[in-house]
């Protein structure tokens, strides 16, 4: 595992290319917020894999939080996103 900085830019549109799931008040009993599919073409693809799990968005820490609140952060930042990332070391 190491971590990542990720820099994204959100196009015009305001779409970010991605979705994340996980969470403290999901029943998977894995809190982690993490990245579930990336979309073709989208401003974070090759920046963002499916499996990295999302360690903070601009500096605020999503340890323990909860779905919404990840998505909240998400859709409340400024066009420039900075993401903290542990992904797994591909063999």
């Amino acid at each position: 595992m190491s971590y990542v900085d990720v820099f994204i830019k959100r196009n015009c549109r305001r779409d970010l290319g991605f979705s994340i799931s996980g969470g403290c008040d999901r029943v998977s009993g894995n809190s982690a917020i993490f990245v579930s599919d990336v979309i073709e073409n989208s401003p974070v693809q090759g920046k963002l894999h499916v499996g990295d799990v999302i360690i903070s968005i601009n500096g605020t820490s999503l340890l323990d939080s909860s779905h919404e609140r990840a998505v909240y952060l998400l859709k409340s930042a400024s066009e420039d996103i900075f993401l903290k990332v542990l992904r797994q070391k591909s063999e």
